[in-house]
Parts: structure tokens; sequence; C-alpha cells
């Protein structure tokens, strides 16, 4: 893998020293971000590989050695222990020194982003210059399992607040198979009644209409539901639903395709902070699934499937108060997926 600039070296860095006196020997780069940098591990004395999250931290985020992000992911991920489908964090390692923080975890394939990338740069199986998108069955699978997780998370009082492609990592599980693991808890926050202090969360795409309106006092449930069916829409439709790098313009997109809210349709949305009342005046699709199919989903044979149709519209519901929880998603697609299983287990990652 050729070295990006800005990037560190695993060859200059000394291998990491866990609690127990485990030495983990750095050997390749996986990835970096604005976050830091993310290592290919392997324990000392065996053949067992890790992934080792070396995070970059600012002097005026520092507590008890640590940023706050990476105190909120460590204290998240701590309190929700093990569950198949949200990433295992065996240790936390600061080095001493410089304190940089470092996460070890299982170590996975690659991100649901990498896989709709992958498939979306194939051709169909006609030949034709056409998408091949992820098929409904896998499509089935992998929410079926993002939403066990987010279940898992939602009933501990923990809400995600940056679900996208890129913090779904994907495993394979031995047998051939898939396994999805929601990762990247640095936005992390308990789930409260009281006012949350920032509405800046999350990466803009997968941003509720609430958090775009300035609501401080937003169901954090409900928010990371909205983000959730916005990955929904991705992997059928190949691209995200909302593109912009532009609040106003995100949201205009929002109100386009589902309708301008109205106190009618969102009691209170006319006393958001963003609110204003010379938003343009589109009209709402109303209850028909079929009819927010058309806008959601512009493939037609991606629209034959009613019942993912379906579970989208419950999740880009614009009123946070009618969003589908996850546990009510859970059992939706549970229904819909479960004949499904035996054939995805057959399938392998990079088959998909």
């Amino acid at each position: 893998m050729e070295k990006k600039e800005g990037e560190e070296d695993p060859k200059k860095l000394q291998a990491l020293v866990g609690k127990d006196g485990t030495k983990y020997t750095l050997l390749s780069t996986l990835g970096s971000g604005t976050y830091g940098t993310v290592f290919l591990a392997q324990k000392e004395a065996s053949e067992e590989t890790f992934a080792i999250k070396r995070l970059k931290s600012s002097a005026n985020d520092i507590i008890m050695g640590m940023s706050m992000s990476a105190v909120r992911e460590a204290a998240a991920l701590k309190s929700l222990g093990a569950h198949e489908n949200i990433v295992h964090l065996k240790e936390v390692i600061i080095t001493p020194g410089d304190n940089t923080v470092c996460f070890v975890t299982e170590l996975c394939t690659c991100n649901l982003s990498d896989l709709l990338l992958l498939s979306s740069s194939r051709l169909s199986d006609d030949g034709r210059n056409k998408k091949r998108l992820l098929s409904i069955p896998v499509i089935g699978s992998a929410m079926r399992q993002l939403l066990s997780g987010l279940e898992f998370c939602h009933e501990r009082r923990i809400i995600h607040r940056d679900l996208k492609p890129e913090n779904i990592l994907v495993k394979e599980d031995g047998q051939g198979g898939f396994i999805i693991k929601l990762a990247d808890f640095g936005l992390a926050r308990p789930l409260m009644n009281a006012e949350y202090t920032n509405t800046n969360c999350g990466t803009l795409p997968y941003r509720g209409p609430e958090l775009l309106l300035g609501n401080k006092r937003y169901d954090g449930k409900a928010a990371d539901m909205w983000s959730t069916g916005c990955i929904l829409a991705q992997m059928l439709n190949g691209e995200p639903l909302f593109q912009s790098s532009h609040e106003w313009i995100l949201m205009l997109q929002i109100f386009h395709m589902l309708g301008t809210p109205t106190e009618e349709t969102w009691p209170g949305v006319s006393g958001l902070p963003n609110y204003l009342a010379s938003f343009p005046k589109w009209p709402c699709p109303g209850e028909s699934v079929r009819a927010f199919a058309k806008k959601a989903v512009p493939d037609a044979r991606r629209r034959k499937s009613f019942a993912m149709n379906s579970l989208l519209f419950k999740m880009l519901r614009m009123n946070p108060a009618l969003r589908i929880s996850a546990s009510m998603a859970l059992f939706c697609i549970g229904v819909h997926t479960r004949q499904n299983d035996r054939g995805d287990k057959k399938r392998k990652v990079d088959e998909i």
C-alpha cells in the first residue's frame, strides 16, 4: 500500500504494550482520516491480528490523557459490552510521552462504503454499462444486523449520532457469510431528556431534518433511525439519497422529496430556530408508500420490493415522532429476511 502524505509510517512506530504486557506490532496502514490512523497489528508470539486505531487529539480537549471523542467512544463501547453487531473493543492503550490514545479492536474485512463502491463499479449481468447494485436479500441481511446492533444500543440508552456507511464495518464470518458491526462511537451520547449542546453532529448527508432545523431537544433514537434510513436508501440506489455540503441546500432537498413540513404534519416545527415561513411549499407524499418510493427509489426494479420501500418510508418520516423504532424495524425486516438467511450465509463478501 502506497503511503499517503501526512500518513504515519507503522515501521517507524514502536510496538504497543497492553495492560497485561501483551505487545502489538504494527504491520501496515489500513486507513486514515480526521480521527487518526487505523493500523493492522499482530499480537506478539501469535498469528492473531487486530485493528489498532491511533487517535489524533487536540491540546484543547485533553482529559486525563484522552480527547473528549476518545473518552466518549471508550465509555460507549465499554458500557455496551459484547454484541455480535457492535465492534469489540479489546483494550485502550495510552502511549507514554505523547499520551496518544490507541483502541485495539477486532479486525474487519472492510466497511459498508467499500462494499457499496465495489458493487457499483461492476457491470450488470447483461453486460450493459449500468451499476450492479447489492441484491435485495443482501440488503435485507445487512439491515437486519445493523438494526440488531442499533436496537442493543438504544435499549442501553446509547445513541450513536454518526451512522453512515464508513462507520459500519463488514467482517467475514468464516462460513462464507458476512457480519455487520457498528463502529466509531466518537459522537455517541447517553440518551437524555435535556438539551443537547450540539446539533451539528454526524455527517451531513445522514443528518435528520430536526437537527438541520436546530432542534436541541431532539429524540436521539429517532435521529439514528433517520441516518439508518439514509443508509438503506444508499444500498437500494447505489448512491446517497441526499447530497450536499451545505445544510440549507440539504434541507431543501429533503423538503422537495418529502414535502415542506407544516404545523399540521409536524406540530411545533415552526418554532424551531432554523425554520422559515418563506420555505418553498412542496407537497407531502402523504401515507402512500408507492408515491414515496417513486421519489426515493428511482429504479422501478428496486421498487418491486414493497417491504424494503415500506421500511424506508417508515424510517424517513419528516416528523421524528412518527419514525419507526429500531425494535419495530428489526421486527419488520425479520419477517422479510428470515426466508433468505440461508442463501445469504452462503454468499461471500467478495462476491456481493
